[in-house]
């Protein structure tokens, strides 16, 4: 687990704003998953503020043991002897932490750096402010930068490339106020690393003279270890003892200011929940509902099915527009348009009426190019009977014969 961050120092020889996250994170299968948005990434520890991320379990015994010092020997230099040492009993300290033994062994082969630290302070004899940078991945070799009259900018961990350009690209639209400026830089390059709270501290000649915590809002949706559970049935992934339980695949669900939402490992929101109006989305999913040996099943590319003991009783295609009815029974029916296609014997009760005025040019009967009934409207047209008139595949009267009789009766 991890607490990388962003550090932001702006700074001239007097002034100084300096700013980092609270967002931890692990890393696994290649990305990174936010755990929580509570970590602490800077310390003020006698006349110093050190920014940490790293380890955590690197970062938190440094941190430990630096400020178990006397304030004499608690010196940028010390700081970074006592990251060296830390480092170097890090198996000492992961068996400490009751670790599994494959997670120590993974640890102590990776060659990602496990600690970074900027420290930031105002040396008296010198009259200015002064900043450190020292990290495991260099052999903690110091970077020391001393405020002037111009101002510095130094960025560090992680997304520091891109937030030097928002700095500089939103600079002159927010330096009157500056808490505003790190904010939308923060919010610019948020992810599974960099988010949380805004932690802001402003110093002149070395003393705190303004301190914020300013919410961040994500840009983006963001994969959360909390919230991850269950995907294809095979997929519950838990952070039990500092390590990951029954991974398989990597998916996730987040809260976030977008509402709830369900992202695969590419990314592609599949589930949301809006937060304004709580409308539920679903993006090239399936919905199944299941109680006993019922199932609703519910698929926009395909449409619904009701089924009993994986059987379809009803079924609905979406993009036909056709409703198919198995072994059931339909109480009521008003059909303003389509077909009604039967299979098997169709059974109607009490009475079948058929006008014009409900099927606008009338019903055909019709067997396969076979025997055909026209309806037209009774009032202004004629009752057509091609090819006769047939029952129980026998004729009965010709098409000829029928229309003499019905010209009769209507008196044409």
């Amino acid at each position: 687990m991890k607490k990388i961050s962003l550090f932001s120092f702006y700074f001239t020889k007097d002034y100084a704003a300096i700013s980092a996250d609270s967002r931890q994170s692990v890393f696994e299968n290649g990305q990174y998953f936010k755990v929580h948005d509570n970590a602490q990434k800077l310390y003020k520890i006698n006349d110093l503020i050190i920014a940490g991320a790293g380890r955590y379990y690197i970062i938190d015994k440094v941190i430990e043991e630096f400020s178990a010092l006397n304030p004499t020997e608690q010196t940028p230099e010390i700081l970074r002897q006592t990251a060296l040492s830390i480092c170097d009993r890090k198996a000492e300290i992961l068996k400490a932490l009751n670790m599994d033994e494959s997670i120590i062994e993974q640890e102590l082969e990776s060659n990602e750096k496990s600690c970074e630290f900027c420290v930031f302070t105002y040396d008296m004899e010198r009259q200015a402010n002064v900043y450190y940078n020292f990290h495991s991945g260099y052999d903690f070799e110091v970077t020391e930068q001393v405020g002037d009259d111009r101002i510095a900018l130094a960025c560090a961990g992680y997304n520091n490339v891109e937030a030097n350009r928002l700095f500089k690209e939103l600079h002159d639209k927010h330096s009157s106020y500056l808490p505003l400026l790190f904010k939308k830089v923060y919010e610019g390059v948020s992810d599974g690393t960099v988010g949380g709270k805004l932690i802001f501290i402003e110093m002149n000649n070395g003393i705190i003279t303004n301190e914020q915590e300013i919410k961040l809002t994500d840009n983006k949706p963001i994969r959360s270890l909390n919230l991850i559970n269950e995907l294809g049935g095979d997929n519950v992934i838990t952070w039990i003892n500092n390590r990951f339980e029954n991974r398989s695949k990597v998916a996730g669900i987040d809260v976030h200011g977008n509402g709830i939402v369900s992202y695969d490992q590419s990314e592609n929101v599949r589930f949301r929940v809006r937060p304004d109006d709580g409308v539920v989305e679903m993006f090239d999913m399936f919905l199944i509902m299941r109680s006993g040996n019922n199932t609703i099943i519910m698929n926009p590319n395909d449409g619904m099915a009701f089924q009993t003991n994986n059987a379809d009783r009803l079924r609905f295609d979406i993009t036909n527009g056709i409703l198919t009815l198995t072994d059931g029974t339909i109480n009521s029916c008003n059909i303003n348009g389509g077909n009604i296609n039967v299979d098997t014997d169709m059974t109607i009760g009490n009475n079948l009426r058929i006008s014009a005025s409900t099927f606008g040019q009338g019903i055909h009967f019709d067997n396969a190019g076979g025997a055909r009934i026209d309806v037209q409207d009774p009032f202004t047209g004629w009752l057509n009977i091609s090819n006769g008139l047939t029952v129980n595949g026998q004729t009965v009267a010709t098409q000829q014969w029928v229309t003499q009789q019905i010209q009769a009766a209507l008196g044409a």
